[in-house]
C-alpha cells in the first residue's frame, strides 16, 4: 500500500489486499466509541416573527351567565307643567225654596213647579185590620211625567195584614212611609192609592223647588 502511494506499480494481488486493508481501517473507524458530548454553544439570536395565520372557526355559544341584582330605583323626574283648565261645569242650584202644599190623594195631576226642578216628599199611613172575613191591603204610588195625568210610577208603599183571627182579638197593622222623588220642571204628579186598607195622606208635604 505504501509502495502504491510513493507512485510504483502494483499488481492485482496488491491492489485487492489495499482494498481489504482500506476495508478493516473503516470498521476499525466505525467501532471507535463516541467520545463526550461537548458543551452547548450559545444561543442564536431570536428569528424574524412568522406571518400572521388564518383565523379559526368560532367556537361554540357559551351558556347564558346567570341574571345580575336588579339596580336603585332612579330619583324622581321633576313635575311636569299643570294641565289647561277644564271646562266650567253647569251651574249649582242657587236657591232653595221650599213649601208645604195640601195635596189629596186620587186627585188630578198637580204641577210642584212649571220652571224648575222639585224635590217632592209626601208621608202617608196604611193601617191594615184583621177581621173575621180576612186580612186587608193597601197600596199608594207615587206617579210622575210630563202627561197631566202620570201614569209612571216612580215610588211605591204598600202594607198588608194577613192570618187567621181569634174571636175577641183585634189586630191592626200601621204602616208609615215616605215617597220622595226630584221632579223635573214642568214635570205633573199624582198620588194614586188602592186596597181595602184605611190610608191616610199626612200634613207633612214637602216641595222644594231648585235653583
Amino acid at each position: 500500500m505504501l509502495r502504491a502511494m510513493a507512485g510504483g506499480t502494483v499488481s492485482s494481488a496488491e491492489w485487492e489486499e489495499m482494498e481489504e486493508e482500506v476495508e478493516d481501517l473503516r470498521e476499525d473507524l466505525d467501532n471507535i466509541p463516541a467520545g463526550p458530548q461537548g458543551p452547548a454553544g450559545p444561543t442564536g439570536a431570536t428569528g424574524a416573527q412568522g406571518p400572521k395565520g388564518d383565523t379559526g372557526d368560532q367556537g361554540p355559544q357559551g351558556i347564558q351567565g346567570i341574571q345580575g341584582l336588579q339596580g336603585a330605583t332612579g330619583a324622581t323626574g321633576a313635575t311636569g307643567a299643570t294641565g289647561v283648565t277644564g271646562a266650567q261645569g253647569p251651574a249649582g242650584f242657587g236657591t232653595v225654596t221650599p213649601a208645604t202644599p195640601t195635596r189629596t190623594l186620587n186627585s188630578a195631576g198637580f204641577q210642584p213647579h212649571a220652571t224648575k226642578a222639585c224635590w217632592v216628599s209626601y208621608t202617608v199611613t196604611i193601617s191594615c185590620a184583621m177581621t173575621l172575613a180576612g186580612g186587608q191591603t193597601g197600596t199608594v204610588e207615587l206617579r210622575c211625567d210630563s202627561a197631566s195625568t202620570p201614569t209612571t210610577v216612580r215610588a211605591l208603599a204598600t202594607n198588608t195584614n194577613s192570618g187567621s183571627l181569634v174571636v175577641g182579638v183585634a189586630i191592626t197593622n200601621v204602616q208609615t212611609s215616605q215617597l220622595s222623588m226630584l221632579v223635573p220642571p214642568a214635570h205633573f204628579v199624582r198620588l194614586v192609592s188602592s186596597g181595602t186598607a184605611t190610608i191616610s195622606l199626612s200634613a207633612s208635604q214637602t216641595e222644594c223647588a231648585l235653583g
